[in-house]
């Protein structure tokens, strides 16, 4: 039986192009991570250009709840009338909390943006610009 054998020049030469012409394989879009990040934009941008305002260890007092699908979304304001919307949490979590008009949320500023909790339960997070900028389209 004649043994083929393939000179170490070929071979070289064969994987070189074979890794020069590969494409990386992706996971996921970047199409739909872009989509979903921009859907989440506007109420994210400005509740948190509002509590980029407040002094660390603030407290909200809710002014008006909007059910919106599956989803409440809080008004609040601090004792100096500094007005924060578009908080949005979920219809389970403000039931869980007891969240009314009058209800105190604390506000805690942490590394990547803000706890917002009603009653000792996180209840919503919202992450400054950095950390927004590396949220996807995760349930969190």
């Amino acid at each position: 039986m004649p043994c083929h054998t393939v000179p170490l020049r070929s071979l070289i030469a064969a994987t070189l192009i074979g890794l020069l012409t590969s494409t990386t394989a992706l996971a996921q879009s970047e199409t739909a991570s872009q989509a979903s990040a921009l859907s989440m934009e506007p109420s994210l941008a400005s509740a948190s250009a509002t509590l980029e305002l407040l002094p660390a260890g603030s407290r909200l007092v809710v002014t008006a709840l909007r059910p919106v699908g599956g989803m409440v979304e809080i008004s609040a304001e601090t004792a100096a009338h500094v007005t924060v919307t578009g908080l949005r949490v979920s219809a389970a979590a403000a039931r869980k909390t007891g969240l009314s008009i009058g209800t105190t949320l604390a506000v805690t500023a942490i590394a990547s943006g803000w706890l917002v909790s009603a009653a000792g339960e996180a209840i919503a997070f919202v992450p400054d610009r950095l950390a927004r900028s590396l949220i996807h389209h995760q349930a969190l």
